[in-house]
């Protein structure tokens, strides 16, 4: 099965890759993963649990980074031993465009866990699922880190994380999944406050915050396209 997509991080090349290349960082980022180990200096052994989906169960494998050409591209490989035995080869390709950093992924995955219930297209839906939801992750990690260095951030008390003797990272359950961050001091986000959109949940506040912008933005336009079109036109 191929599978490919795109994905526009607000963050420089340099910064996107420490993020898909850094121990630490994989292990707040990548969804459900329960622990992730150094085998080498590009390879890990991971172990993840999907709770829903096609993919639903603990999966365990390995997965290496190779054709490193800092900071712009990498070959990714990985493969597990678990019922589905999923495994994949692919290329990443990290582009700068206006200060920020589109990431493009392209390779194949295969699986076992294929039968008439299980078809290739669903199964490859569920994978580009996961992906969307590590890249929202990771775009959630920059935007509140900042872009500084994960051992300088304070840890919640939701996060429970253990270094063992060897330096292995290991994710405990009930790990805080989306940082916290405030509503910028705008007109919108006043709006947000003063209706109660999103109720308590800070992220699901930003979403509003960005769509009230984007539609005053359009309305805005619009309303300068009518206006011109009903001043009289200077005679010459």
């Amino acid at each position: 099965m191929n599978i490919e997509g795109t994905y526009t991080l607000q963050a420089s090349p340099q910064e996107v890759w420490r993020c898909l290349t850094d121990q630490e960082i994989l292990g707040v980022t990548i969804p459900g993963l329960q622990q992730v180990k150094s085998v080498d200096q590009h390879t890990y052994d991971v172990t993840l649990t999907m709770s829903s989906g096609l993919l639903s169960g603990t999966h365990h494998g390995v997965m290496t980074l190779s054709e490193q050409q800092y900071p712009y591209h990498y070959r990714l490989t990985f493969t597990s031993d678990g019922d589905t035995n999923l495994s994949g080869v692919g290329s990443i390709h990290l582009h700068e465009r206006e200060h920020k950093t589109i990431v493009a992924y392209k390779g194949t995955i295969t699986t076992n866990k294929v039968g008439s219930k299980l078809t290739p297209a669903l199964i490859k839906g569920a994978v580009k699922h996961f992906i969307q939801q590590y890249f929202q992750h990771l775009a959630e990690y920059l935007r509140s880190h900042d872009h500084a260095p994960l051992a300088n951030q304070p840890e919640t008390h939701e996060t429970q994380r253990t270094t063992s003797t060897n330096g292995d990272i290991i994710i405990l359950p009930g790990r805080n999944e989306q940082a916290e961050t405030p509503l910028p001091a705008t007109l919108a986000a006043r709006v947000v406050q003063l209706l109660h959109l999103g109720a308590e949940d800070t992220q699901e506040q930003l979403r509003w915050e960005q769509r009230i912008r984007r539609t005053g933005t359009i309305t805005g336009l619009a309303l300068l396209i009518w206006i011109g079109t009903r001043l009289p036109r200077r005679r010459r």
